[in-house]
């Protein structure tokens, strides 16, 4: 009978627990094709989505520190419109066109308003001097980011009065700026009496680019004429990584017996559509904060233009990609094959990651030859690791050594124009040398799906951090008013890395008590405090959430 989900546990309870356990993943083993068909939708989801965790949080900071009111109702209407769009036939792609459209018009608009009142309150808080700027990051730990300076800011000072390194790029002034976490900092634009003209800034050659190679301090990448990698080097330790071609595009016929949208026969492997048509490959920026390539290059109907990014002191490679899509029943992927002996792959999901094998000895792990992620996956050894990230690819496949990243897809039934027209997306890589918890790939995903934001003006505190944690695996997903209007903050954290962990909470604003809740914010337990400080233990996995009652 139908009935509420408490119902059920605790009827379920009062028979008491089955003997029989399944401990592992329950994978679907249909509707594959849903990780990726209709990718427009899956991107402005992911967008919207992150625009409303910034709303959130510069919000409540606003609320608090300039008194600016917390949205309370509009924010809830808001969240049931995007929700409303995660309908099971909406954001998997498998409704009709006028569906589709309709989704894609609701996300544009969503995203565009939440983005807006998030950059207002992000405004609010740096709204006094106009000769400042303020850089603000979301993510709850200190960053160090390339940033695209606003119009008519030439050049920035620190906090002793040098100027900062600036990087022309295509008529925009870019710095390496930082940001506490969850917080700012404010930086004094370049102008005499601020930046005196007369000190040289010095930067050494960190990055180089030629139209077939990339190189930093840490990474020395060879490009070929598609505008793959064809070595990855390791500085640090001297090793080859890639495994055969990476960042290689692969087209494949896609035309599943059943169930169009939803799926991707097992057998697409078989019928590849070759892409001879060589690149052009050229450089864009040439340090010395940061360098890249561009790649052109046809895919069978279809165009793709590629900017190959690597920053100075960076294991991080970015790729800025545009397709102009013209297929009917083809899947385009991207393909990194590497010199890692792993037996499984890691996949990000919610809270977490899942582990599932990279072979297909049972049948079960063979139906596993397309799978779901969120922002990462990798493969590791004991001692080191490679991992793919994304902004918004859900679907992938990792067999053997080869991380098979799906870009697109073009089926043609329920909706016969799927996916056709221009897409925007970027992908990267990172890897890393020791163990998996000591890696930076959870930080890494974020940070590439995650900006910092400037604003023109300075903030009275011109540095705060409003929280950060002293353990690298734990993660403030989310930072919120309460939804009863109290004023209270809402934290939500949870483990990133599968391991038990104990760990501090630093707020950095006058706490007065705090409450461990459940996720409907019900108090459950008093948290002992002491000057913005509260010890927390967590699980593998565990998610916590906090109230502070400031």
């Amino acid at each position: 009978r139908h009935g509420s989900p408490i119902d059920y546990f605790e009827d379920q309870a009062a028979r008491g627990l089955p003997d029989a356990k399944y401990v592992g993943e329950l994978y679907y083993p249909a509707h594959r094709g849903t990780y990726t068909t209709q990718a427009q939708l899956k991107r402005l989801n992911r967008k919207t989505e992150i625009g409303f965790r910034e709303m959130e949080l510069w919000g409540a900071a606003a609320d608090r520190l300039r008194n600016r009111a917390y949205p309370y109702r509009e924010m809830d209407r808001l969240w049931k419109r995007l929700l409303l769009q995660h309908f099971h036939d909406i954001l998997p792609g498998t409704s009709i066109h006028r569906v589709h459209e309709e989704a894609q018009a609701e996300l544009e608009s969503l995203l565009e308003t939440v983005q807006a009142m998030a950059s207002g309150a992000r405004e609010a808080l740096a709204d006094d001097e106009r000769s400042f700027v303020t850089l603000f990051n979301s993510l709850s730990w200190g960053r160090r980011e390339l940033v695209a300076l606003p119009d008519g800011v030439e050049g920035l000072a620190d906090r002793t009065g040098r100027p900062l390194p600036v990087q022309w790029h295509e008529g925009a002034a870019y710095a390496e700026l930082e940001a506490p976490s969850m917080g700012w900092s404010t930086y004094a634009v370049g102008r005499p009496g601020i930046v005196p003209a007369e000190e040289p800034v010095q930067v050494p050659a960190a990055v180089s680019a030629t139209p077939s190679r990339l190189e930093n301090e840490l990474l020395a990448v060879e490009i070929n004429e598609w505008g793959e990698l064809v070595s990855i080097v390791d500085k640090e330790t001297g090793t080859e990584w890639a495994a055969g071609p990476c960042n290689a595009m692969k087209l494949y016929r896609d035309r599943p017996s059943a169930f169009d949208a939803w799926e991707i026969d097992r057998r697409y492997r078989a019928s590849p559509v070759e892409l001879e048509e060589k690149a052009s490959v050229f450089v864009t920026a040439d340090g010395p904060l940061f360098a890249s390539v561009r790649v052109e290059r046809t895919l069978h109907r279809s165009t793709l233009i590629q900017d190959i990014r690597i920053r100075a002191g960076s294991a991080r490679i970015e790729f800025d990609t545009t397709v102009r899509w013209n297929e009917t029943n083809k899947m385009l992927r991207v393909d990194f094959p590497v010199r890692v002996h792993a037996n499984e792959s890691m996949q990000e999901i919610q809270f977490g990651y899942v582990k599932r094998p990279n072979h297909a000895s049972r049948p079960h792990d063979a139906d596993r030859y397309e799978v779901c992620q969120h922002k990462w996956s990798a493969l590791a050894e004991a001692n080191r690791g490679f991992a793919l990230l994304n902004d918004c690819k859900y679907g992938i496949s990792v067999q053997d050594r080869t991380m098979s990243l799906t870009l697109l897809r073009s089926p043609t039934q329920p909706d016969e124009t799927s996916d056709r027209g221009t897409h925007r997306f970027s992908y990267g890589f990172t890897l890393w040398n020791g163990s998996f918890l000591d890696s930076p790939v959870v930080r890494q995903a974020y940070e590439l799906n995650y900006p910092v934001h400037v604003a023109r003006g300075g903030s009275r505190l011109k540095e705060l951090s409003l929280l950060r944690m002293d353990s690298s695996y734990v993660i403030a997903e989310t930072v919120k008013l309460a939804e009863d209007g109290s004023g209270d903050w809402i934290v939500r954290l949870y483990e990133s890395k599968g391991a038990s962990v104990s760990c501090r909470l630093f707020f950095g604003l006058p706490v007065s008590s705090a409450f461990q809740t459940d996720m409907l914010e019900g108090s459950l337990a008093e948290l002992p405090h002491a000057d913005g400080e509260i010890p927390l233990r967590f699980r593998p996995f565990e998610v916590k959430t906090i109230r502070l009652v400031l």
